[in-house]
């Protein structure tokens, strides 16, 4: 994987600047933060970054916390065990999760509370018990320098075509119009590369939800070559 500051001397020479070192156009500050774009949008479409934190159960508490750094929990894990995920909406019709005697041997059930915090119910008897969570996670800041990105080199020509479309936005007027064909092909090859990666990255991301029909649809079998 390229550096920081290739991706950054290459996006300049793609926008046909004279000098990597002095642009004039774009400063290399500016286009350093459409990396640090490039990156986060990547991530939440690929769900590249993820990662395993442990927590800790606290005597009487169902909710808790992840990381600063971290956007979501995607699945949660107890003695090597993945928990049932359900909407919390559901729990709550299901039992009095935050109870006093809602206390059991085994946690079962964990449910997203907001975007970085989660719910767990019963809780454990035994405590403090460990918990992993699998979540995704935000890339580490980045510097305009030899730094090393955590993402796979493929995506690379991807990252620089994002920026290539933000610095187009920026100029404006008919630049709009031409930037377009740069962010679909970032958005194919994210897409593309990813989900040749999807059984690393399990639970993913961008895992299709649960669906079922509502009580106003019928199941109806319809002949071969016929219009209803």
């Amino acid at each position: 994987m390229a550096t920081t500051a290739q991706i950054i001397d290459q996006v300049i020479r793609r926008l046909s600047e004279l000098s990597v070192t002095t642009p004039v156009h774009w400063t290399r500050s500016e286009l350093l933060d459409y990396l640090t774009e490039a990156l986060n949008e990547l991530n939440l479409i690929s769900g590249e970054l993820q990662r395993t934190e442990s927590l800790q159960t606290v005597l009487g508490v169902n909710a808790y916390n992840i990381a600063f750094d971290a956007i979501a929990p995607l699945a949660i894990r107890v003695n090597g065990y993945y928990l049932l995920k359900e909407p919390v909406i559901e729990l709550d019709n299901e039992v009095d999760w935050e109870m006093p005697d809602q206390v059991r041997k085994d946690i079962k059930v964990w449910c997203p509370l907001g975007i970085r915090s989660f719910i767990i119910w019963p809780r454990p008897i035994v405590q403090p018990t460990q918990v992993d969570v699998e979540e995704l996670y935000q890339h580490p800041t980045i510097t305009d320098g030899a730094v090393d990105l955590l993402i796979r080199p493929e995506y690379e020509s991807a990252l620089e075509d994002y920026m290539i479309h933000r610095a187009m936005f920026r100029e404006g007027g008919a630049e709009v119009d031409q930037m377009e064909p740069f962010y679909a092909r970032f958005l194919d090859m994210v897409q593309q590369l990813s989900s040749r990666n999807i059984i690393r990255r399990y639970p993913a991301w961008d895992t299709s939800p649960e669906t079922k029909t509502s009580e106003s649809t019928f199941n109806i079998e319809v002949d071969s070559g016929t219009k209803r």
